[in-house]
């Protein structure tokens, strides 16, 4: 039920919006009739965690995948203008580290009404990418 629970919050913490969730937590001996407050009811508790410790499991469920770091995906939430960082799901404008992916089923779709750049653009099925007159995006 513990790892559960965790799954939850963790869905309601994204659900919030939340980029970058933390938890601290101590790993002792189980002090409390309430139970452990830790995710890991010892140090020395083994894999596999789904088993033996199912709220630590649930934290290493919810840890961002490192190919994922890079991906600025556009929302298109708020307007068309790629330099409105509202538009994106990392709330800032992409650099040129930032893998950049356009879906075509957004409210709005980009235009490239500043000097953008990118490490790389996909677009999905269906997605428009304008780049305005006057303006550059810089595909590494």
């Amino acid at each position: 039920e513990m790892y559960d629970m965790y799954m939850a919050v963790h869905d309601s913490i994204r659900t919030w919006g939340c980029k970058l969730a933390a938890n601290f937590s101590l790993s002792s001996v189980q002090e409390s009739v309430y139970g452990s407050w830790g995710v890991l009811p010892d140090i020395d508790v083994l894999p596999p965690y789904s088993v033996t410790a199912r709220k630590y499991q649930a934290l290493l469920d919810n840890i961002t995948d490192d190919n994922c770091k890079n991906i600025n995906t556009w929302n298109g939430a708020h307007s068309s203008s790629w330099g409105n960082p509202c538009n994106w799901d990392r709330n800032r404008i992409p650099t040129s580290s930032d893998d950049v992916r356009i879906n075509g089923n957004t409210l709005f779709s980009p235009n490239v009404d500043v000097n953008g750049e990118a490490n790389s653009v996909r677009l999905s099925l269906g997605a428009i990418l304008t780049i305005l007159t006057g303006w550059d995006l810089t595909v590494e």
